[in-house]
């Protein structure tokens, strides 16, 4: 769609004719990149969906009372916070994660023990846990390698 052309001329690097109907087939991305604009694909529909969501409720208003008419929300601002880098505790978790044993991607549980053992609040360590096994999930679908990064594999949207 020609809404699109700005925000390709915009991007660096990216190719875009003035008419989209010039613009032709998309190139092939080499093979070593696929798996990067593949996690940066997922991120963004992720990111896209989380906003969707959140606006839908923000319009909605939350929860009402009986009786009380609904009143029709203007949203004017959306602000989105992009880390480049995880939490502290979120760290330490991938650093024990890290130096666990690992067999055809799935990690030996006792690096829940030592997860445990270094975060002593339980509320903390819960959540330390929490994200443990959604990395462990990740591994099995995206591969160790990518599911322990430290930061993002890409910085710009």
């Amino acid at each position: 769609s020609t809404h699109m052309v700005p925000v390709l001329k915009k991007i660096e690097g990216a190719k875009c004719e003035e008419l989209i109907i010039n613009q032709g087939w998309p190139e092939q991305i080499p093979i070593e990149n696929q798996q990067l604009y593949v996690k940066l694909y997922s991120y963004i529909k992720s990111t896209k969906a989380a906003v969707s969501m959140s606006f839908d409720k923000a319009k909605s208003g939350g929860k009402k009372k009986k009786g009380q008419p609904a009143a029709d929300k203007v949203i004017e601002n959306c602000a989105i916070f992009v880390a480049l880098e995880y939490p502290e505790l979120q760290k330490k978790v991938l650093e024990l994660m890290n130096n666990a044993n690992w067999e055809d991607n799935k990690i030996d549980a006792a690096y829940k023990v030592q997860v445990r053992e270094l975060i002593k609040e339980k509320k903390q360590a819960s959540l330390a846990l929490g994200f443990g096994s959604f990395i462990e999930k990740e591994a099995l679908t995206e591969g160790k390698d990518i599911a322990l990064q430290m930061t993002m594999s890409f910085n710009e949207l």
